[in-house]
């Protein structure tokens, strides 16, 4: 039987007893029946179930990514973790201190999890602070742009002391912030090429996010315009 999200079930009970005048009880009763369960109580028993599975399956897959002691095992059992479940960056900087011996595997893990995903939007909203806007102004024109999307690549891990450390390229995009004159809307400038750059980040113990530091730059015609910052 596929279990469905609490919200769900919410989200239909709330449909039907506004269709059919039923009380909150008949409801989630009737909501349970139209995703397969007999009633409400025996979906929460059947949740219950597949949330204590899963909580065993999570704890029996940790150890043995804690006890193998070959490093190819180890490196596998790590990845199937991080795909089968949620987890914070704090636990995967654990599962990390595994493999502390084999920066390929750190390699490997990081490429495997949501790290990519975490570093793009932490950079995109640190384009949107106060100091990270004020940055990407400094170039030419860019006083009309704001950060809209980025994108990074060739990222490298690596751990030291527990702190990871990423490295990597990124492009970014740029949309207009505000109304502009009309007559710079056909200078060339205003047919913006991605911006580019390279950041080095760091992950402590305490999952915080650190830019160590990065540049920028473009190109415009024939030139390249870029700075280094930080």
């Amino acid at each position: 039987m596929t279990i469905v999200s609490p919200s769900y079930i919410k989200q239909k009970a709330r449909q039907l007893k506004k269709e059919k005048s039923l009380s909150q009880h008949q409801a989630y009763d009737e909501a349970a029946r139209y995703f397969g369960f007999h009633n409400y109580k025996h979906y929460l028993n059947v949740l219950e179930d597949k949330q204590k599975q899963a909580a065993s399956t999570k704890e029996t897959l940790l150890k043995n990514i804690y006890s193998e002691k070959d490093i190819s095992t180890k490196e596998r059992f790590a990845i199937s973790f991080i795909q089968d479940f949620k987890i914070s960056i704090g636990e995967l900087l654990d599962i990390l201190k595994q493999f502390q011996d084999s920066a390929a595997a750190i390699q490997s893990v990081c490429e495997k999890s949501n790290l990519k995903d975490v570093v793009q939007t932490f950079l995109l909203n640190d384009f949107h602070t106060e100091e990270g806007s004020s940055e990407l102004q400094n170039l030419p024109f860019n006083q009309y742009f704001i950060a809209k999307e980025i994108s990074v690549k060739n990222l490298q891990y690596s751990l030291e002391n527990d702190v990871l450390y990423i490295d990597g390229d990124y492009d970014l995009k740029l949309e207009f912030e505000c109304e502009i004159p009309e007559e710079y809307k056909d200078l060339p400038h205003f047919y913006r090429e991605p911006m580019f750059g390279d950041f080095e980040i760091k992950i402590d113990e305490d999952a915080k996010l650190t830019i160590m530091n990065s540049s920028i730059g473009e190109k415009i015609g024939d030139r390249i315009y870029a700075e280094i910052f930080r």
